[in-house]
């Protein structure tokens, strides 16, 4: 009873905190290996393979630049997907409020236009007028039209409406909503 009581005590402290590690007891055999041989066998266990000889260490050791290749590959891989993932993250975190806004307001002035187009009882010359107004503000409104002054580097600087932007922005929001303001 005594023995489970030391154990559960044992696993509970364990538990109770992760940062401390159990200690390492580090061992090396008593006896003597060669250090070119990596799979040195145990002391006197009679069930082991036999050391390598030389000819099967020669082939070995040949397979040793495309592991490295390899493993290089892999490396330079996941290094990469890393960056990216890093870079990515970071310029959506800077370009998303920006994007958020200018969509919002674009998002508007493109609703509203269509809902006009989608009522029924619209004369065909409102019709076509609007049709030619949605077609322009697609055009103008378009995120590559909006930024096109701008590199990559200078959007993820920003921390409003560029002002080539939001004068488009409010030449349209007047356009359409002119009366409703």
């Amino acid at each position: 009873v005594s023995l489970t009581a030391n154990m559960d005590d044992k696993h509970s402290s364990t538990r109770s905190s992760p940062r401390e590690s159990p200690s390492t007891v580090v061992t090396t055999p008593d006896v003597e290996v060669d250090d070119d041989d990596i799979w040195a066998s145990d002391s006197g266990d009679e069930n082991t393979e036999p050391a390598l000889d030389q000819s099967n260490r020669g082939d070995m050791l040949s397979d040793l630049p495309t592991v490295r290749r390899q493993h290089m590959t892999d490396g330079y891989r996941e290094g990469l997907a890393v960056g990216k993932a890093k870079v990515m993250q970071k310029g959506f975190d800077n370009g998303y409020p920006i994007g958020a806004a200018i969509a919002l307001r674009v998002g508007k002035v493109l609703g509203c236009l269509e809902g006009i187009l989608a009522a029924k009882d619209l004369r065909d010359e409102v019709k076509v007028s609007v049709k030619k107004m949605l077609e322009q503000a697609k055009l103008e409104l378009a995120v590559s039209n909006l930024l096109k002054d701008m590199n990559d580097e200078q959007i993820m600087q920003v921390r409003e409406v560029p002002d080539l932007a939001q004068g488009v922005l409010q030449k349209w929001e007047t356009k359409v909503f002119g009366s409703l303001s």
